[in-house]
């Protein structure tokens, strides 16, 4: 059984509403990546590359040993409440790697500040990168980096699901 994902708006107000800046950064990157708490606590600045419209993020993959690095964009006009946390983050950190905490401290510290579990963010991404951006399957798939397309498959199945009840409710 699936968690029920954050809803979009809310997942936008509850970033812009964390006030350190590290941690709003972690978050933000965490969302927009839909990456596991422990991947992004590895991600280094040499990992990010600012191409102007959008940022590029390498970020490796600790669980699908295929494909050791996940790609992820995030476009600076389309979702600015996620860019502009990292790319101010990480234009203030003097550190190649960009957060200092390990994965118990982060949890906890996302836990605290957002009243969601740090993987409620990544399940919440995925069903919102097919719901709202029309992603199959196969693109979540690659996105959250899952070995096989079935695990991806159950955020597609929401979808149409969402879709039947708001048919059946007319």
């Amino acid at each position: 059984m699936s968690k029920i994902a954050i809803e979009y708006s809310k997942v936008q107000a509850i970033i812009e509403s964390i006030t350190n800046a590290q941690l709003k950064a972690l978050v933000a990157a965490q969302y927009a990546s839909a990456a596991r708490i422990s991947e992004i606590l590895e991600l280094k600045k040499s990992n990010i590359t600012d191409r102007g419209e959008y940022l590029e993020l390498q970020i490796p993959n600790r669980k699908n040993s295929k494909d050791t690095i996940k790609n992820a964009i995030l476009l600076k006009t389309k979702e600015p409440w996620l860019f502009e946390p990292i790319t101010f983050w990480i234009s203030i950190t003097p550190n190649d790697k960009i957060f200092k905490w390990g994965n118990r401290r982060a949890r906890e510290l996302i836990l605290r500040a957002t009243g969601y579990s740090s993987h409620y963010f990544r399940h919440s991404r995925a069903t919102h990168l097919a719901q709202e951006f029309n992603f199959d399957a196969f693109d979540i798939k690659n996105a959250l980096g899952h070995a096989r397309l079935e695990t991806s498959a159950i955020y597609v199945h929401k979808k149409t699901q969402d879709r039947a009840f708001k048919m059946l409710n007319r």
